[in-house]
């Protein structure tokens, strides 16, 4: 008998609403009824999309968007907690499903409204998640290249009054965990290629 194994969707190939990057756009201010929109275009899974954002103060946010021909518009509300470093205040989503505070919320596919991740059954996954056993050191060094290229891309100093920086330590650092997992893949693939 034939096991059916079902395809595990990706965040990346997800439609999601971040709140950091809604406040940073000046979405979340008392008072003040703000609107806009997102757009959505993703190369692997063929996503076009608009969602139009708009906010009548920090306690809620509406969203309405066009998904499989049908209009729809969702309510979502809006908590502030204090910051654990007792500076400013932190703005999470009250998922509407699960009533649980989150700070991204995802539109998957088989899905009309937006809701956490921990409204899915089954998850919507991150891209690591889905790597083979055999993969997961190869995909760590690519993770560590994006790394290295980001911090290298900006600026090359690496010492300061005769002291090596904190970007040169992490790029160092990064450079041994590549190394160690092009080690791992290495014996990996040898292994699993052994008769």
């Amino acid at each position: 008998m034939a096991y059916y194994r079902p395809v595990k969707q990706t965040i990346d190939g997800t439609i999601s609403v971040n709140i950091t990057a809604l406040r940073k756009s000046g979405y979340l201010q008392t008072n003040t009824q703000v609107s806009g929109a997102i757009n959505y275009t993703s190369n692997t899974t063929n996503i076009t999309t608009r969602v139009e954002v708009q906010s009548e103060s920090d306690e809620y946010l509406t969203l309405k968007y066009e998904w499989k021909g049908e209009e729809i518009t969702q309510r979502i509300g809006i908590v502030k907690r204090p910051s654990n470093l007792k500076r400013g205040s932190l703005y999470f989503f009250v998922c509407p499903y699960t009533s649980k505070y989150v700070r991204n919320l995802y539109l998957p596919e088989g899905v009309t409204q937006f809701a956490s991740n921990y409204a899915f059954i089954p998850p919507i996954y991150y891209p690591s998640q889905t790597h083979s056993k055999q993969y997961k050191p190869v995909g760590q060094c690519f993770h560590i290249e994006d790394l290295l290229n980001e911090l290298t891309n900006t600026r090359t100093q690496t010492h300061y009054k005769g002291k090596e920086t904190k970007r040169y330590k992490r790029i160092k650092e990064l450079i041994n965990k590549y190394n160690d997992a092009s080690e791992r893949s290495l014996y990996d693939l040898i292994n699993f290629c052994k008769p």
